[in-house]
């Protein structure tokens, strides 16, 4: 069992919640690894490439692993009966960009999850996640270490980044048995 603190309530319009100092590795020798783990994924899916995001298959730490245990033990929880769908994948995916990345476009989860969470590795600063829909936009500044966690059908993307870093994200899905509106009622 992991100790994690309860997730905070950031937009109670899109239901996001937020998890700072989620998962926070210090030691630079460990980061450098992970770093080089992620390229070597990226570059697995180079000649196929067509999204914004590609899976994490070989996790030889396992790192991505625990970091998805985790986001599922805090939502197991802090959210009410939850079941997990036979349909539950563990696969965690990557989004990498940096400023000289294409712009992504707003999506949802819809297709792929009952709850989203998206853990920020490694961000420069004053980058953010923007989330709208047809009467409203909000736009959240992340943090190194942080977990987001919202509804599937929540449309979103990262906004450009500006810094000199890679913005590394960390994304998760699971998928219930439960209704996404019946989950998301209070925490």
């Amino acid at each position: 069992m992991f100790f994690t603190q309860k997730p905070k309530l950031v937009d109670s319009y899109f239901k996001i919640y937020s998890v700072k100092n989620f998962y926070v590795i210090k030691n630079q020798s460990k980061r450098k690894k992970i770093f080089e783990n992620i390229m070597a994924n990226m570059f697995i899916h180079l000649p196929n490439f067509k999204g914004y995001s590609f899976p994490i298959e070989t996790d030889p730490h396992p790192v991505f692993y625990k970091i998805y245990k985790k986001f599922l033990s805090t939502c197991e929880k802090h959210f009410l009966s939850l079941t997990l769908s036979d349909k539950n994948n563990t696969t965690t995916l990557c989004y990498l960009s940096n400023i000289n990345s294409q712009p992504t476009e707003y999506h949802d989860h819809i297709k792929g999850s009952t709850i989203n969470g998206v853990y920020y590795y490694q961000v420069n600063k004053n980058d953010s996640l923007s989330f709208k829909d047809d009467n409203r936009e909000f736009r959240y500044n992340v943090e190194e270490n942080e977990l987001l966690i919202f509804p599937n059908y929540v449309r979103h993307k990262p906004t450009k980044t500006t810094g000199s870093k890679f913005r590394i994200c960390l994304n998760m899905e699971i998928i219930t048995l439960e209704d996404v509106n019946d989950i998301f009622t209070d925490i």
